[in-house]
């Protein structure tokens, strides 16, 4: 009855689908494609991490006055637009000229505050010292994990990174380390199963986000499900609308790191408040999610 898509190639096809015998298609903007809207240089290279992303690039680069228009005029014809965030409804408003339904993307059920006795033998299997401060994802460039590491070099803290990383993304951060002689307080676990994530987020004193302009954000929610508190940047971003300033986290002045650990430590008082920062991710929780998403359609 109905396609959904995600991504700039199968919503081609949806637009060829509608034109031949009017199927209807919606689209889930989870960001206007960066291999064509990229602000700068810079941030095309940091996106450009894989071989695929660098074809997309070099692709943009050759075609994008004509990608970009094929693009827009897909978006366009989508029978609705859905879309991540309040700051990706911006941009799809700039973009494409069309008003879209914000649809937060859930987190599973199973992020959750868990008794301390099913979650502390964390310490021991990765041999953390004792309280930490953590941050967890797709360790790619344009996530910026290098701002968190700067950050080090002014908390008396000690740094869990966990997630998906390739082996020069992981030589570069430890060579990151050892120049700024952080590598005795930092501990890089790579690829977790998800019951050790649930753990480490219970466990945390504070989640850290340091991707500058995310669009959403899925990390830091499932972090403050399990009752810990968080820290991003005050860009105006995704995070900016699911980190509640003193409640269930703070917001750094954009890519400073002086201020990032000057928040981190501040944010740290706020764990005593677990069971409110869990509670206050209720409005992404897949019955939300899948309620307004069927309305919708």
């Amino acid at each position: 009855d109905v396609i959904i898509s995600h991504g700039f190639f199968s919503s081609r096809l949806c637009y060829k689908l509608k034109k031949l015998y009017g199927q209807r298609y919606y689209i889930f903007v989870h960001h206007p494609p960066n291999f064509l809207y990229g602000e700068s240089k810079e941030q095309k290279r940091e996106f450009a991490d894989s071989l695929k992303r660098k074809i997309a690039i070099f692709l943009g680069g050759l075609f994008g006055s004509l990608l970009r228009s094929l693009d827009k005029l897909t978006v366009k014809n989508a029978d609705k637009i859905f879309v991540n965030s309040n700051y990706t409804k911006e941009r799809v408003l700039l973009i494409y000229g069309r008003e879209p339904i914000i649809c937060y993307p859930s987190y599973s059920a199973n992020f959750k505050i868990i008794d301390k006795k099913n979650t502390s033998y964390i310490f021991e299997k990765f041999h953390i010292p004792g309280g930490f401060i953590f941050t967890h994802g797709r360790i790619i460039p344009d996530k910026r994990v290098d701002l968190i590491l700067g950050a080090m070099i002014y908390l008396d803290e000690y740094l869990i990174i966990s997630g998906w990383m390739s082996n020069d993304v992981k030589a570069n951060l430890e060579l990151l380390m050892k120049g700024l002689k952080i590598k005795n307080k930092v501990s890089i676990l790579g690829n977790v199963i998800e019951k050790d994530l649930i753990s480490l987020y219970n466990e945390a004193e504070v989640f850290v986000l340091t991707a500058p302009k995310e669009d959403f954000g899925i990390v830091p929610i499932e972090a403050m499900a399990c009752g810990t508190p968080c820290v991003a940047w005050a860009d105006n971003a995704g995070p900016s609308e699911t980190i509640i300033p003193g409640e269930n986290g703070l917001l750094a002045k954009p890519y400073d790191i002086k201020d990032l650990a000057d928040t981190v430590l501040k944010a740290k008082v706020l764990k005593k408040r677990r069971r409110a920062i869990s509670n206050s991710m209720v409005k992404f929780s897949e019955s939300m999610a899948r309620d307004l998403f069927l309305k919708s359609i």
